[in-house]
Formats: C-alpha cells, sequence, structure tokens
C-alpha cells in the first residue's frame, strides 16, 4: 500500500478521488518503444516536459498533474544526470524532492492532482528502486551535490526552506540541489510513466 506522509504541520488525511476530466492522455508505452507527447524527452520508461514558466513549487506540481505527470521523481543516478543536463542552464529547476519539519530525511513526493497538502509518497515496488519503502534513488546518493558554499546551513534547509531545487551549471561537476522556500520562481520537470500514471 501507499504511505502517506504528513503535511508540513504533522496531519494526514486520505487524499480525495482525483477528477480526472482534465488530464491529458497519457503517454503510450507499446511493446515496441515509448511513444512521448511532441515537446517531451525520453529516458527509458520515462517521458520528461521540461516546463520554461517559472512558478512556485505548488504551482508547479499542479502544472504537471494537469499534464498527467508528477514533478520529477529520480530512480537512479544516470537518469538524474541525463533529465538534468535537459534543464534549462545557469537558472534553478524544481524536482520532486523535499523535507517537511517532521521529516528527519529528504524524501520523494508526489501530488496528487486534488492537492499539494498532505503529500503523498510513492510506496516502494512496481519493479522500481526504494529506499525505506519509498520509491525513487536514495536522496543520500545525491548529496554530493548538495552545495555547502552559498549558505550558513548545509544544504539550505530550514522550516521556511523545504522543497528542494536543482541548479544547472551545464556541468555535473558544478552543478547542485539546494533548498529553497516553496514560493520561490523557477523552471520544473515532469515526468510520466506507467507507474506514476496508474495515480490519476
Amino acid at each position: 500500500s501507499c504511505c502517506c506522509c504528513c503535511g508540513r504541520r504533522g496531519s494526514c488525511r486520505r487524499p480525495a478521488p482525483p477528477e480526472p476530466q482534465y488530464i491529458e492522455e497519457p503517454a503510450r508505452f507499446p511493446e515496441e518503444g515509448i511513444v512521448c507527447p511532441d515537446g517531451w524527452s525520453r529516458f527509458e520508461d520515462s517521458c520528461y516536459y521540461m516546463e520554461s514558466t517559472k512558478m512556485g513549487l505548488i504551482e508547479a506540481e499542479r502544472a504537471c498533474n494537469e499534464k498527467g505527470a508528477t514533478l520529477f521523481i529520480a530512480d537512479s543516478i544516470e537518469e538524474f544526470n541525463e533529465v538534468m543536463q535537459e534543464t534549462p542552464p545557469y537558472f534553478w529547476s524544481w524536482i520532486g524532492l523535499g523535507q517537511s519539519e517532521t521529516d528527519s530525511y529528504p524524501r520523494w513526493q508526489v501530488v496528487l492532482p486534488d492537492g499539494p497538502s498532505p503529500m503523498r509518497c510513492l510506496s516502494g515496488g512496481f519493479g522500481k528502486p526504494s529506499f525505506g519503502g519509498y520509491e525513487g534513488l536514495d536522496p543520500a546518493v545525491l548529496y554530493e551535490m548538495v552545495d555547502s558554499s552559498v549558505a550558513s546551513m548545509p544544504n539550505g534547509w530550514s522550516p521556511a526552506a523545504t522543497c528542494v531545487a536543482y541548479y544547472n551549471m551545464k556541468s555535473i561537476s558544478g552543478s547542485y540541489l539546494y533548498f529553497y522556500p516553496c514560493s520561490s520562481l523557477y523552471h520544473s520537470i515532469c515526468e510520466r510513466n506507467t507507474t506514476l500514471s496508474n495515480l490519476f
């Protein structure tokens, strides 16, 4: 079963059934290969959309939901590096990683169309990698990309900065992840695949 990540103040509720009428036709995954919509890129079994409109994380999540997608959740470091190369250079892009005040560790998070709070975590399974029962690459693998030089706190996390964005320096070694206020206006990355499509 799917785990519920408590909201930022520690309250959980069962998400209401989604209203799918505004969600686009899901990406097709035929046996001969994945067919992604126009304007989307592909890596293995997923399609990705680089959102050029700058918006806060909640708005970015909703924009992805309207495309039948979620914010990007990495399953491997190879996928992470490949997708991040496509983000706009010298600017920030939201990904589906965050850490609430009640969490002791960052989590990949998925927000369904019924709203952004509380966040619902994908449970491990579907043949995907997982850590601690949750789907996605263990965020510890990405810790070497957290920039500790741009603020006094090691990764920028504070009760006011709980959402993770990626800054593209046009090289993997120079690019970094950092916690920012969720209201910051950044680009974002949407992901669609058969696992995520089952949530809608």
